[in-house]
């Protein structure tokens, strides 16, 4: 780090980002990360990164020390035995190919130059294998000079690349699996402990304090919360005095700091740690001033801010439904304004709604109208949210209809931890029950899920998605012993599953057994 701080050798450094990780034998490793002022061109890859051999004549010490630390295996059929084998293929994927020159993508690391024998590219011999530019890790000769160690550089121009340092830094510690051998007892809790493997030179790296991860320039974590909705620790002695003084947040000193301090008002929260130290103390924010606008006291944040113009409103939605309202028909209406609760971010989407739902709903009540042969009918909520809904009803079969009284009638007897099988013939209307069941449901303002098992399934479904995007199944499922859905707690989709009066699962038979454990 210090070399590419003070002596510039792949230009002026903007930021960096570095962890040190121990081997289980006992060896440190870094991986660091720079961003650089001015992006490296591609043009100027091949003169920073080699991925060759270098000319033994013009610069034995380095072909020496590449030869020696730069050199990946040699695996595959020269050495099937090699650890970076697996199931008969190279994980690093050596060796490489021959190129001519290096070639940069849109995402990931570039291809970089390694010429053929033919080409002017060095081979040699280690040992009793035969190396070419294929085995060569990229290295940057200027640190390889200085270091005469394993100094792999590469050339990052995407956030794919990036993940793979980020994942060290994240990854957690090194566990390992403790067998306690007891001939008197056969308990699996005690047998079986996860425990943190730690060597004695990383033991004695924290000992001396050394730095384990650093990143420059420091980053301050700012918290975004509601009112009274920071996160506190707490146990049972100390509960009552929590509650009574919540710890203080940068979001809360920010508010305090605008209270009294004018210069604070004019800058943005993300910029207040360039100007302000923060200082641990208990802060309250339960303050109606800042739901204050022109002395008004509104209910929620984001009407005080939509009242400041700090949130887009919904204008050009109005503007682009109020011009369609003029042209198309009302179902051509529908379909946009669904669209638009889909696609795009509306602020207000209840009031959007109120604003155009006559126009929408237009053909509904001219039918209702021509019905009762009655040009003065005004409009109902059964004409926004029933009237289709009625029309399906008439059509149903006798069979469809008495399974269809089953389930609203076991629906409204209440909350049920119960899975009802329908099984019938292809053809019978199984997923035109299913759409007026699901219908049916949302129309009395409950949220009904629609599942399927195929994505042609789901498109059936009014509103259906396949089981895997609902429940957060693995996609290859078989490939774990106890597969886990990935939805965390007190997300929205935890809460929309929390809250659904029902779940709809189409073509549940063809799933795998373990989707049901």
């Amino acid at each position: 780090m210090y070399l590419v701080d003070t002596q510039h050798i792949y230009g002026i450094k903007r930021c960096h980002v570095y962890t040190i990780e121990w081997q289980k034998r006992g060896l440190l490793h870094v991986h660091c990360l720079s961003w650089m002022v001015e992006k490296i061109r591609s043009d100027q890859i091949d003169s920073i990164i080699s991925a060759e051999l270098p000319d033994p004549n013009e610069d034995p010490a380095l072909f020496g020390t590449i030869t020696k630390h730069m050199i990946h295996g040699p695996c595959g059929q020269l050495n099937p035995r090699s650890p970076c084998m697996k199931d008969g293929q190279c994980t690093k994927h050596y060796p490489r190919q021959f190129l001519r020159e290096s070639i940069t993508y849109l995402n990931g690391y570039p291809v970089y130059r390694r010429r053929y024998p033919e080409d002017g590219g060095v081979e040699t011999t280690i040992g009793r294998f035969h190396v070419d530019n294929r085995w060569v890790v990229p290295y940057s000769p200027f640190l390889s000079r200085t270091f005469d160690g394993h100094v792999n550089v590469e050339y990052c121009r995407s956030i794919c690349a990036l993940k793979y340092l980020m994942a060290y830094l994240n990854k957690g510690k090194d566990k390992a699996v403790v067998v306690l051998a007891n001939r008197h007892r056969n308990n699996e809790i005690t047998r079986y402990q996860i425990a943190r493997y730690i060597s004695t030179n990383e033991g004695v790296w924290r000992m001396l304090q050394f730095h384990i991860n650093d990143h420059f320039p420091a980053v301050e974590q700012l918290h975004v919360h509601l009112e009274n909705g920071q996160r506190m620790l707490f146990n049972v002695q100390n509960a009552p005095d929590r509650a009574a003084e919540p710890p203080a947040t940068t979001l809360a000193c920010f508010f305090e700091l605008c209270a009294t301090d004018n210069f604070a008002k004019t800058i943005l929260y993300i910029d207040v740690p360039r100007y302000y130290r923060s200082v641990k103390k208990v802060a309250d924010i339960r303050s109606p001033h800042l739901r204050t606008v022109n002395v008004t006291v509104f209910d929620t944040y984001a009407e005080a801010c939509r009242e400041r113009g700090l949130l887009a409103d919904d204008r050009h939605w109005h503007l682009a439904l109020t011009e369609a309202t003029v042209t198309d028909r009302p179902h051509k209406i529908r379909d946009m304004f669904a669209i638009m609760l889909h696609m795009c971010e509306i602020s207000d989407p209840l009031r959007l709604w109120e604003q155009h739902k006559g126009a929408m709903a237009k053909d509904f009540l001219r039918t209702l109208r021509r019905r009762a042969n009655d040009d003065t009918l005004p409009y109902t909520d059964a004409i926004f949210n029933r009237e289709r809904l009625a029309r399906n009803e008439r059509s149903l079969t006798q069979d469809q209809r008495h399974i269809y009284d089953e389930l609203l009638a076991y629906v409204a007897r209440g909350p049920h931890d119960t899975i009802i099988f329908l099984d019938a013939p292809g053809g019978t209307g199984k997923t035109y029950l299913l759409n007026l069941f699901l219908d049916k449901i949302r129309s009395q303002g409950d949220i009904a899920l629609a599942v399927a098992s195929s994505g042609i399934a789901a498109e059936l479904l009014t509103g259906g998605k396949t089981a895997h995007s609902v429940f957060k199944l693995p996609l290859d499922i078989s490939r774990y012993e106890r597969p886990t859905c990935t939805i965390q707690k007190n997300t929205t989709r935890a809460r929309l599953l929390s809250l659904a009066k029902v779940a709809v699962w189409d073509e549940c038979t063809i799933t795998k057994k373990l989707s049901w454990h």
